[in-house]
Protein backbone atom coordinates (compact mmCIF):
# COMPACT_ATOMS: atom_id res chain seq x y z
CA UNK A 1 0.00 0.00 0.00
CA UNK A 2 1.38 3.48 -0.89
CA UNK A 3 1.90 6.14 1.84
CA UNK A 4 1.25 9.51 1.61
CA UNK A 5 2.78 12.88 2.50
CA UNK A 6 1.19 16.17 2.71
CA UNK A 7 3.35 18.82 0.68
CA UNK A 8 0.48 21.99 0.64
CA UNK A 9 -2.85 23.02 0.89
CA UNK A 10 -5.12 23.96 -1.76
CA UNK A 11 -6.25 27.51 -0.47
CA UNK A 12 -8.58 29.29 -3.71
CA UNK A 13 -9.00 29.84 -7.05
CA UNK A 14 -6.47 32.61 -8.74
CA UNK A 15 -8.00 33.96 -11.92
CA UNK A 16 -10.61 32.26 -14.39
CA UNK A 17 -8.10 29.88 -16.04
CA UNK A 18 -7.85 26.94 -13.16
CA UNK A 19 -4.86 28.17 -11.26
CA UNK A 20 -4.92 28.05 -7.79
CA UNK A 21 -3.29 29.31 -4.55
CA UNK A 22 -1.16 26.59 -2.82
CA UNK A 23 0.60 27.04 0.55
CA UNK A 24 3.71 24.67 0.48
CA UNK A 25 4.48 23.25 3.61
CA UNK A 26 7.16 21.12 2.26
CA UNK A 27 10.78 21.69 2.60
CA UNK A 28 11.32 21.49 -1.67
CA UNK A 29 8.34 23.24 -3.33
CA UNK A 30 10.44 23.53 -6.55
CA UNK A 31 10.94 19.85 -6.61
CA UNK A 32 7.37 19.34 -5.56
CA UNK A 33 5.53 21.98 -7.45
CA UNK A 34 7.73 21.26 -10.70
CA UNK A 35 5.89 21.17 -14.10
CA UNK A 36 5.16 17.93 -14.55
CA UNK A 37 4.87 16.69 -11.04
CA UNK A 38 2.52 14.19 -9.43
CA UNK A 39 0.60 15.12 -6.93
CA UNK A 40 -2.63 13.79 -5.37
CA UNK A 41 -5.58 15.32 -3.38
CA UNK A 42 -7.87 13.34 -0.33
CA UNK A 43 -11.60 12.41 -2.13
CA UNK A 44 -13.54 10.73 0.29
CA UNK A 45 -10.81 8.34 1.44
CA UNK A 46 -9.74 7.54 -2.10
CA UNK A 47 -6.42 9.86 -3.32
CA UNK A 48 -7.23 11.44 -6.51
CA UNK A 49 -3.56 12.17 -9.31
CA UNK A 50 -3.41 15.88 -10.27
CA UNK A 51 -0.50 16.50 -12.54
CA UNK A 52 1.20 20.43 -12.61
CA UNK A 53 1.30 22.09 -15.46
CA UNK A 54 2.66 25.11 -14.89
CA UNK A 55 3.80 26.80 -11.41
CA UNK A 56 4.98 30.55 -10.38
CA UNK A 57 5.80 32.12 -7.21
CA UNK A 58 3.00 34.58 -6.16
CA UNK A 59 4.11 36.67 -2.63
CA UNK A 60 4.75 33.69 -0.66
CA UNK A 61 2.47 31.36 -2.19
CA UNK A 62 2.08 29.68 -5.32
CA UNK A 63 0.09 29.43 -8.00
CA UNK A 64 -0.17 26.18 -9.55
CA UNK A 65 -2.10 25.17 -12.90
CA UNK A 66 -2.83 21.44 -12.83
CA UNK A 67 -3.96 19.51 -15.90
CA UNK A 68 -7.43 18.96 -16.88
CA UNK A 69 -8.31 22.23 -14.42
CA UNK A 70 -9.28 24.33 -17.45
CA UNK A 71 -11.76 26.67 -15.85
CA UNK A 72 -12.55 28.33 -11.77
CA UNK A 73 -15.35 25.87 -11.59
CA UNK A 74 -13.30 23.10 -11.61
CA UNK A 75 -10.93 25.05 -9.33
CA UNK A 76 -13.15 25.97 -7.02
CA UNK A 77 -14.21 22.10 -5.74
CA UNK A 78 -10.51 20.77 -5.04
CA UNK A 79 -10.49 24.55 -2.73
CA UNK A 80 -9.34 23.97 0.73
CA UNK A 81 -8.07 20.46 0.21
CA UNK A 82 -4.30 19.08 1.04
CA UNK A 83 -1.78 18.15 -1.81
CA UNK A 84 -0.12 15.34 -0.94
CA UNK A 85 3.15 12.86 -2.91
CA UNK A 86 3.37 9.63 -2.97
CA UNK A 87 5.89 7.88 -0.96
CA UNK A 88 7.39 6.47 -4.77
CA UNK A 89 7.77 10.01 -6.02
CA UNK A 90 9.99 11.43 -3.16
CA UNK A 91 13.72 12.00 -4.13
CA UNK A 92 16.57 10.37 -2.80
CA UNK A 93 17.97 12.78 -0.01
CA UNK A 94 21.97 13.61 -0.04
CA UNK A 95 23.93 11.64 2.93
CA UNK A 96 22.98 12.77 6.22
CA UNK A 97 19.82 13.95 5.51
CA UNK A 98 16.61 12.48 6.56
CA UNK A 99 12.91 13.13 5.92
CA UNK A 100 11.20 13.12 8.93
CA UNK A 101 9.17 9.70 8.47
CA UNK A 102 12.31 8.56 8.47
CA UNK A 103 13.08 10.21 11.96
CA UNK A 104 10.26 9.89 13.82
CA UNK A 105 7.62 6.94 14.39
CA UNK A 106 4.80 9.03 15.97
CA UNK A 107 3.79 12.17 17.47
CA UNK A 108 5.35 10.13 20.85
CA UNK A 109 8.68 11.15 19.55
CA UNK A 110 8.39 14.74 19.38
CA UNK A 111 9.66 16.90 22.54
CA UNK A 112 7.48 17.90 24.85
CA UNK A 113 6.39 21.70 25.24
CA UNK A 114 5.16 23.33 28.10
CA UNK A 115 3.07 26.29 27.26
CA UNK A 116 4.29 28.87 30.23
CA UNK A 117 2.24 32.38 30.42
CA UNK A 118 3.53 35.39 33.22
CA UNK A 119 0.98 38.36 32.82
CA UNK A 120 2.61 40.83 35.14
CA UNK A 121 0.17 43.14 36.65
CA UNK A 122 0.44 46.31 39.20
CA UNK A 123 -1.25 46.86 42.38
CA UNK A 124 -1.98 49.38 44.24
CA UNK A 125 -2.63 49.70 47.86
CA UNK A 126 -5.03 52.50 47.34
CA UNK A 127 -6.95 54.15 44.96
CA UNK A 128 -6.07 57.47 44.07
CA UNK A 129 -8.17 59.38 41.85
CA UNK A 130 -8.08 58.92 38.14
CA UNK A 131 -6.01 55.82 38.44
CA UNK A 132 -7.17 52.23 38.53
CA UNK A 133 -6.84 49.97 41.00
CA UNK A 134 -4.94 47.32 39.20
CA UNK A 135 -2.96 47.95 35.86
CA UNK A 136 -2.09 45.68 33.29
CA UNK A 137 1.50 46.16 32.01
CA UNK A 138 2.44 43.16 29.58
CA UNK A 139 1.83 39.15 29.18
CA UNK A 140 4.85 36.98 28.42
CA UNK A 141 5.03 33.44 26.53
CA UNK A 142 7.42 30.99 26.88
Amino acid sequence: MTEYFEVGKILSPHGLKGEVKVNATTDFPEERLATGSRLFIKNNKQYEELIVENTRRHKQFYLVKFEKIDDIDQAEKICSKELYVAETDQQELPEGSYYFKDILNSYRDLPIKYNQWCSVVRWEKTTRPFLRGSEFLWQEGH
